[in-house]
């Protein structure tokens, strides 16, 4: 099975989408991971988005792997 680096992630498979209301969503692979409107976070992301991106990816492993291996498995 291969591992999806963080470095993968977050140049291909991630969108970070932020809303005129003041949100934000993270989607990984078309799916949402996070979707929040609390300013800490918003800012977090704007100001240190790879430390943010991170911790999101490190709590989402699992989950992350999972679907990197489906998208292999469906391009086989």
């Amino acid at each position: 099975m291969e591992i999806l680096t963080f470095r993968e992630w977050s140049e291909n498979f991630v969108k970070v989408i932020f809303d005129l209301e003041g949100g934000v969503e993270i989607k990984s692979f078309n799916k949402t991971i996070l979707k929040v409107k609390t300013p800490k976070i918003v800012n977090g992301l704007l100001e240190e988005q790879s430390k943010m991106l991170l911790k999101h990816y490190t709590d989402n492993f699992d989950k992350i792997q999972s679907q990197y291996q489906e998208l292999l498995n469906e391009v086989i």
